[in-house]
């Protein structure tokens, strides 16, 4: 699909909001950096065509969070769960990035929201909710040695 999708883009293709959409879903669920940044571009440009589309601004945070997330940083939107041998937890977010406000606007839920979903969340992945969700420095920490953030 990846690379459908990029020939799609070579060849001038994607044309309409719902095309940007459907090619950022693609490259959101890719494995490196590179897809989520491409998946945000893509989201990004569909919200722009189209701004009424709340899940074109909701894709646009959910890749900015897939960014962040990856190169160990707090989320902004509150989108991004992770989960260890202990259990499921939301990723940590960064204090005033954005507010609820800007998350509702975003179609994300208010940050207090989504942190009550994550027991439903953990429940209907077979998991238990992580009792001690770990914080920023510590996600940090459990790299392993000599790795680095994806630039």
């Amino acid at each position: 699909r990846r690379a459908r999708v990029l020939a799609l883009m070579r060849d001038g293709a994607l044309r309409t909001a719902a095309d940007h959409y459907h090619a950022a879903m693609v490259f959101q669920h890719g494995s490196g950096l590179e897809d989520i940044r491409i998946a945000h571009a893509l989201s990004t440009l569909a919200s722009t065509l189209d701004p009424d589309e709340i899940r074109y601004r909701w894709l646009a945070a959910a890749s900015w969070d897939r960014i962040m997330t990856t190169r160990l940083q707090p989320q902004w939107f509150g989108t991004q769960f992770h989960g260890d041998e202990a259990g499921l937890f939301l990723y940590p977010v960064a204090d005033g990035a954005v507010d609820d406000a800007e998350r509702v606007r975003m179609g994300v839920p208010r940050l207090a929201d989504t942190q009550a979903t994550v027991g439903e969340m953990a429940a209907a992945m077979g998991q238990q909710v992580h009792p001690d969700p770990p914080t920023i420095e510590q996600l940090r920490q459990e790299r392993r040695p000599g790795e680095t953030p994806a630039p």
